[in-house]
């Protein structure tokens, strides 16, 4: 496995470890991996897990991330990671080294707000995010796909004001992501 493989497997390591019994569904892991992912962008130009993001009918899904949740046969996934249908189970400690100061920020924050929630709330949340949306008419008709590429750019758009007025979306409120928009269109591999 590459660097960003196990970087994705010790991410899931450290949200199942912050959950009961070590162990975490891959709804919520997905979701709280994707807010993640954009609180870290909002602040500072770049995801941290350098994934794919997919919009699905649950919400957002980094797309490695999810192929290794149910990889039951690479070493070094079995060794930190016992899978059971739509359970993820910690084996071992979190090797730290993968993530900087700030992701570990990011995480935690999100966690500390939404961490309590269940997966189900977190696909309702995610279903607010125009990153989400733009995609929901497409999904919700059986006739066409149920996964379409998600530009991480949509990333920075927040819900409307009215929704997100005292709400969860607020989280993001606070964040100055001008700066950290012209960083990721910078540094974006196109």
């Amino acid at each position: 496995m590459n660097f960003r493989q196990k970087k994705s497997v010790q991410a899931i390591n450290y949200f199942a470890r912050k959950e009961a019994k070590n162990s975490i569904t891959r709804l919520k892991l997905m979701k709280i991996l994707w807010l993640s992912d954009k609180l870290h962008l909002m602040r500072y130009g770049c995801i941290m897990l350098e994934d794919s993001y997919v919009a699905m009918p649950r919400g957002p899904v980094p797309t490695m991330t999810m192929n290794i949740a149910q990889d039951k046969t690479t070493p070094y996934v079995v060794e930190n990671i016992s899978i059971n249908r739509f359970i993820l189970t910690s084996n071992q400690e979190v090797e730290s080294k993968y993530f900087s100061e700030s992701e570990v920020e990011a995480m935690d924050e999100v966690w500390s707000r939404f961490g309590g929630k269940d997966g189900f709330e977190l696909e309702k949340l995610s279903h607010y995010y125009p990153e989400w949306q733009k995609f929901e008419d497409d999904i919700n008709d059986e006739s066409k796909p149920s996964s379409y590429p998600m530009d991480i750019e949509d990333f920075f758009e927040m819900p409307s004001r009215e929704f997100s007025a005292g709400s969860e979306h607020a989280f993001f409120a606070n964040e100055d992501i001008e700066l950290a928009k012209e960083i990721y269109q910078e540094t974006r591999v196109y």
